[in-house]
């Protein structure tokens, strides 16, 4: 109980001030990294440093471990829901998952599980097979990206994950735009970063391609399949939409192509 109130105390100095989210000292100081060790001694990075941890800003300079520390650990509050439904009407319940852990855990765990709820169809002719996807991977890593990395973590709230399979993927996560732009303005490639630490350490695991141009390639995708990607700015969340890809937009009515589809 007194940890919950030190946080939500924590939160509303946060609010009321100029201090970023990333670097203020966390609530929590006992944490481990169990999760992130492989990925960073991949890229030949000792997370155990503490050299590094503070260049990285997980470790301020009395040695306090940040949020974005906490962000990072294996005890890392914030988590994904995701909800799997028959149609929009949300009429009939699939499933539900929640994925915890490290930020990073998480991405890695939701991204495997939207994978395995996507379908891949088979285009077949005479010589080539080319596999076209319900949710090509790189947009989902894009959004879901998007939502982990530029959220607010003032409130200790989770993202959620609609799945509607006959029509779309759903991804609302907490926070509007930042930085005063617009929805025309990412659209259009311009970027601001909430969590720029938070960013940093993304591109440094090669989670992150390219600042900027995410939203616009996503969007330039679908609107040359005559799809329509749906992205809404409200007060307090960001929502983006995933068209489902089904074949018979993409083909034509003559194409007499041999279709094969992979089951769920």
């Amino acid at each position: 109980m007194q940890e919950n109130q030190n946080v939500v105390f924590k939160q509303m100095i946060i609010k009321n001030s100029n201090l970023s989210f990333e670097t203020s000292v966390a609530s929590n100081q006992y944490l481990t990294f169990d999760y992130i060790k492989k990925p960073f001694a991949e890229i030949g990075i000792d997370i155990s440093n503490k050299n590094i941890m503070k260049n990285l800003s997980m470790l301020d300079n009395q040695e306090k471990y940040t949020n974005l520390a906490l962000l990072l650990s294996d005890q890392n509050p914030y988590t994904i829901k995701v909800a799997s439904y028959e149609s929009m009407e949300k009429s009939n319940f699939l499933d539900r998952k929640e994925f915890s852990g490290s930020l990073l855990e998480i991405y890695d765990k939701t991204l495997d599980y939207l994978q395995l709820n996507s379908a891949t169809y088979g285009l077949i002719d005479s010589t080539i097979r080319k596999d076209i996807e319900e949710y090509p991977e790189f947009i989902i890593r894009e959004i879901l990206l998007n939502s982990l990395i530029h959220r607010d973590y003032s409130t200790l709230t989770s993202n959620i994950i609609n799945i509607y399979k006959n029509d779309s993927i759903e991804f609302i996560s907490y926070g509007s735009l930042y930085g005063n732009i617009t929805i025309a303005d990412a659209l259009a490639g311009l970027s601001t970063s909430r969590n720029p630490h938070l960013q940093a350490v993304f591109m440094r695991l090669k989670r992150v391609e390219a600042i900027g141009s995410g939203l616009r390639r996503v969007n330039s995708y679908y609107k040359n399949r005559g799809l329509e990607l749906v992205i809404e700015a409200l007060p307090a969340s960001f929502i983006v939409r995933l068209p489902r890809i089904i074949m018979k937009l993409i083909l034509d009515a003559d194409d007499e192509q041999l279709l094969h589809k992979s089951s769920w």
